[in-house]
């Protein structure tokens, strides 16, 4: 049989060939999807590799700004530990030393009444002690827990479920804020309020006070006047008592003989044979022969000018002292004979010459040369913190306007008192006022809702920001923004020179800065600039932007917004003039310009909102609405207000100007400094050793 060849494959049918390349097609398509769906997720892994680099980097940033801020803070406590401990020993060497003085009185008293019993003399008891402070461990009934803030209690030992605790002080100390702990020493003032012993015997061992209630203890010292009849009899009760206490009072005696050179305790041969009333009149040349005293006026200074408001009596000058002479025995005969017919000798004790009349300022430091701007001093001061704003005033006095005679504007929320009027006036060369400030200037604006801001300043406490439950903080943070330069007694001045209590000015200042600002055409200055406190002011730019926007008119076109932002303007990187101490022009800051800017941010609610404060709002409306050349920096002027110094850097500038201050303490090249910002924005050359502070 004949073989077969093999068949030839038939064609692909066309069903066939369309399935085939639909096959190929959608493989394609789905091999393009993939490939859009891998070069998504490749996109987005790059960007959260972008947003983890930003967030490393401000994580960085965090880090370095929080090891800064603990170096600042370790910086601060050293300072604190420092400024205790002086202020402990200053007060021991006060106390000391009034100890001491009472115990001469004791001893002379002693031995009047041991050696002339024959001698009827009317002599007091002098009783001098120190207050004790009551340790003990603490016990509670109640044992107190703290959980997110929030303090819940429930009975010791119970077992029982905790509740809420709406008032957790009396469980907790007040100075470091801590519970108390079972068996934790504790320190029981006067007053009954309790602390731990190591946070309040630091605290009190220095200011002598309470922390909570104020109430001031510490050294007392007091007269009780004898009736004598004790003095006759021997066998008396009082002279059990003088055995009892003689022992005491010869320890007090000899530690008096010890520090006699530390205290200036002059002792003068015979002094054991003088009456008390001897004894006291050389104690009282001992405590004022090294102080400067002039006689009384013939005629009274100026009349103060009278508060807007308030009324004020002249302020009476102190009658002359009359200082006796003393009498001293020189011979050597018996102690009774001495008393009986002693031998006088006059001794003269050092004393201020007697110019017949009192001297004012003018004549003790005659008045510079040249002509005075309209300017002023102002204060910003409650009736309680007259000695503080007293140190303030002889500071800027001594330094600068005992040669200048400025008068001085003082405001407070309430009138001020006689001794506040009285003190002042006296310390100011020039002319005082004394104003109210008005109830719309220190009161909440109808446009804010109260509950939300009582919401806020609780918000704040729980997070223990500064002064974030404060509602006086806040009044006087808005009225230094926008009222105290409308004030009527303001109105009549060009130029203010601000001033807070308790600051220091480190240089004599040679030249009247008003009138520098005045002929260099100068309209704010300052000495100390710094970073401001982020949770206080988290909306502050929002609003300043919209001014911007708002009024763009306003914005000179020669701005310092270098020094407020770093990228131009979309955020602000918190620096701000430090303004408790600031020299102004009030005619800018009754501008147009400055007043929109603060009605634009008065009206956004941001002072009762959140905590917004005076600094920044006059260094925002200064950076924007002034020439950069129109803002100055008084590198000369050294200035301390607590905890930040300035001391100039130049060695022959702090000799010249007799400057008292540290270098090492100048703040102005720290790290959370922004000085060194505003020298970069208005190019101005550093000081020589500025980076070593750096």
């Amino acid at each position: 049989m004949a073989s077969r060849s093999p068949a030839r494959p038939s064609s692909p049918s066309p069903d066939w060939l369309d399935m085939a390349i639909l096959t190929r097609v959608n493989m394609i398509r789905n091999g393009i999807t993939n490939n859009h769906h891998l070069h998504d997720q490749l996109q987005k892994l790059h960007d959260d590799k972008r947003v983890l680099q930003q967030d490393i980097l401000q994580y960085h940033r965090l880090n370095i700004a929080l090891r800064e801020a603990m170096g600042r803070l370790e910086d601060r406590l050293q300072y604190l530990d420092a400024e205790n401990e002086a202020l402990a020993l200053d007060n021991q060497q006060k106390g000391d030393a009034l100890v001491v003085l009472m115990s001469e009185l004791g001893r002379l008293r002693q031995t009047q009444r041991g050696d002339n019993r024959d001698m009827d003399l009317d002599i007091a008891t002098v009783r001098c002690e120190r207050v004790g402070f009551h340790t003990s461990p603490w016990h509670s009934q109640t044992e107190v827990v703290e959980q997110d803030g929030q303090y819940y209690a429930r009975p010791a030992n119970s077992g029982g479920w905790f509740e809420r605790l709406d008032d957790p002080d009396p469980y907790r100390c007040s100075i470091c804020r801590e519970l108390f702990v079972e068996g934790d020493a504790t320190l029981v003032l006067p007053c009954k309020h309790r602390y731990h012993n190591s946070c309040g015997q630091a605290f009190c061992q220095t200011r002598h006070k309470c922390p909570l209630c104020t109430t001031r203890f510490a050294l007392k010292a007091e007269l009780f006047p004898d009736d004598g009849e004790g003095q006759d009899d021997a066998g008396g009760d009082d002279d059990d008592e003088d055995e009892e206490r003689r022992p005491r009072q010869e320890r007090r005696y000899q530690q008096q003989r010890r520090n006699r050179e530390r205290y200036q305790l002059a002792v003068v041969p015979g002094a054991a044979w003088l009456t008390p009333v001897q004894g006291i009149a050389i104690l009282y040349f001992i405590s004022t022969s090294s102080l400067p005293a002039y006689p009384p006026p013939a005629s009274p200074p100026p009349e103060t000018k009278k508060p807007v408001g308030q009324k004020v009596e002249p302020v009476p000058k102190p009658p002359k002292p009359v200082v006796p002479d003393v009498v001293l025995p020189t011979s050597t005969s018996s102690k009774h004979e001495l008393l009986a017919k002693p031998t006088p000798i006059i001794v003269n004790a050092p004393s201020t010459p007697d110019f017949g009349s009192w001297l004012g300022p003018d004549q003790l430091s005659p008045a510079a040369p040249g002509e005075r701007v309209n300017a002023t001093f102002v204060t910003l001061a409650r009736n309680t913190d007259v000695w503080e704003i007293a140190r303030s005033i002889r500071q800027i006095e001594d330094r600068f306007n005992r040669n200048y005679n400025y008068g001085w504007v003082f405001l407070n929320d309430k009138p001020f008192d006689e001794t506040f009027v009285n003190i002042t006036t006296s310390l100011v060369s020039g002319k005082t006022y004394y104003g109210l400030i008005p109830k719309e200037h220190w009161s909440f604006p109808s446009w804010i809702d109260e509950k939300k801001a009582e919401q806020v300043r609780e918000d704040m406490r729980q997070r223990k920001i500064i002064y974030g439950d404060s509602i006086s903080y806040r009044h006087m943070c808005r009225f230094e923004s926008g009222f105290f330069f409308r004030h009527p007694l303001m109105n009549q001045f060009e130029y203010y020179w601000r001033v807070e209590p308790s600051v220091e000015l480190y240089c004599d200042i040679h030249y009247d800065p008003f009138k520098f600002m005045k002929d260099n055409k100068k309209k704010y200055s300052f000495v100390l600039s710094l970073y401001e406190y982020a949770e206080t002011i988290p909306t502050l730019w929002d609003s300043t932007k919209k001014f911007i926007k708002k009024f763009p008119q306003h914005i000179h076109p020669d701005n310092s917004m270098e020094f407020l932002s770093d990228d131009g303007g979309d955020t602000y990187n918190k620096c701000h003039f430090w303004s408790n101490f600031e020299i102004g022009n009030l005619d800018w800051l009754r501008s147009k310009a400055y007043l929109d800017f603060f009605e634009t941010l008065d009206h956004d609610g941001g002072f009762f909102y959140e905590r917004w404060g005076d600094a920044p709002i006059h260094s925002i409306g200064a950076a924007l609405t002034l020439r950069k050349d129109e803002i100055h920096f008084f590198n000369d002027i050294a200035y301390y207000h607590v905890p930040f110094t300035h001391c100039p850097n130049d060695v022959d500038l702090r000799l010249k100007l007799r400057c008292h201050c540290n270098p090492a303490d100048n703040f102005d090249w720290k790290g959370y400094s922004c000085t060194s910002r505003f020298f970069d924005v208005n190019g101005l050359p550093k000081p020589d050793g500025w980076s070593d502070q750096n």
